[in-house]
């Protein structure tokens, strides 16, 4: 990362924390509410992706049945994205089918939260903050 980019990257991050109170958590908060892992999401992958490319050249497709093979075969997902090169229009499908479900599962979650039906404590950590004051959440993916 270049010098410009890391004080960027150091100051968003500052400018979060002077926000006000930041609860920071991390994936074992994640799963605990719900969120997919890597399996979930390959698996989630392997059954949207090839609705969502019929528009996709022959040479996407291609790529996208040796990614959907490896991850038939067991290998992990990210391991799989990170040594199949796939096209920037696979990699879009790719993106936004991960986003959908990611966002899906974090509705879920929100609406637990603000039903009561949370038991993760998550209202109780927000009523820590002084009225007045910022909340930020944070996970360890969105720092």
């Amino acid at each position: 990362m270049s010098d410009p980019a890391r004080e960027d990257m150091y100051s968003y991050v500052q400018s979060i924390f002077q926000r006000g109170l930041v609860v920071v958590v991390g994936s074992g908060a994640s799963c605990a509410l719900g969120l997919p892992g890597m399996q979930a999401l390959a698996e989630y992958l392997v059954a949207e992706v090839p609705v969502r490319t019929s528009d996709l050249p022959p040479e996407s497709m291609a790529s996208w049945r040796v990614v959907a093979e490896a991850l038939d075969a067991g290998k992990g997902l990210e391991e799989t994205l990170l040594t199949v090169s796939v096209p920037d229009d696979l990699a879009l499908v790719v993106t936004e089918a991960v986003a959908d479900c990611v966002l899906a599962a974090e509705q879920r979650a929100i609406a637990g939260i603000l039903t009561d039906a949370d038991d993760f404590g998550v209202r109780e950590v927000v009523a820590l903050c002084p009225p007045g004051n910022s909340f930020s959440g944070r996970s360890n993916n969105q720092l």
